[in-house]
């Protein structure tokens, strides 16, 4: 599980007891306190798929936009003037996630803004 939230990854990753002496579950969580906060354009142009999850885990927060953009330019992704507008004027953070988790297999613009 992600969890951009402090609260909710800790309650998400607390034991689950199956009863009966079976045992419990150690959920995986991952949130800001286990990755790392890819904020460094270059960086994140090193190693993509820690940026999406940092992205994700940090709640997009404000560097968000430029992870995507570096992302789809080192996918090799062209925008046009259209597409370009539209990224750089959402403001939406839930939109902006998906679409950077859309870039990984993504082959143009359109599959990663759909």
């Amino acid at each position: 599980m992600i969890a951009p939230d402090v609260g909710v990854a800790a309650w998400a990753a607390e034991n689950i007891d199956l009863g009966l002496g079976l045992g419990h579950v150690e959920p995986l969580v991952l949130g800001p306190a286990v990755v790392p906060e890819i904020t460094d354009p270059a960086e994140a142009e090193k190693d993509a798929e820690l940026a999406v999850l940092s992205a994700v885990a940090h709640g997009n927060g404000p560097n968000g936009l430029t992870v995507l953009l570096r992302l789809l330019a080192r996918a090799g992704i062209a925008l046009t003037a259209n597409e370009s507008a539209r990224i750089h004027a959402c403001a939406d953070i839930a939109i902006l996630d998906r679409w950077i988790d859309n870039v990984l297999g993504a082959k143009t613009a359109t599959d990663v803004l759909s």
